[in-house]
């Protein structure tokens, strides 16, 4: 298993800048492989895909 984090500042001050390109990254990922965003037991989500039958988180 594989794991691409994604960093980022939350709220809408930091949407779409720079400060962000991390979380516009795996947001791209996610999009592509058409996964679901799960809320996870802290102040973090993620998602699980494959790519060539390689497991990511």
């Amino acid at each position: 298993m594989r794991i691409l984090v994604g960093l980022g500042n939350p709220g809408i001050r930091y949407r779409q800048t720079r400060h962000n390109i991390g979380f516009d990254v795996v947001e791209a990922v996610a999009a592509h492989h058409r996964t679901q965003w799960q809320s996870g037991k802290g102040e973090y989500e993620f998602a699980q895909c494959s790519l060539n039958d390689v497991p990511f988180v």
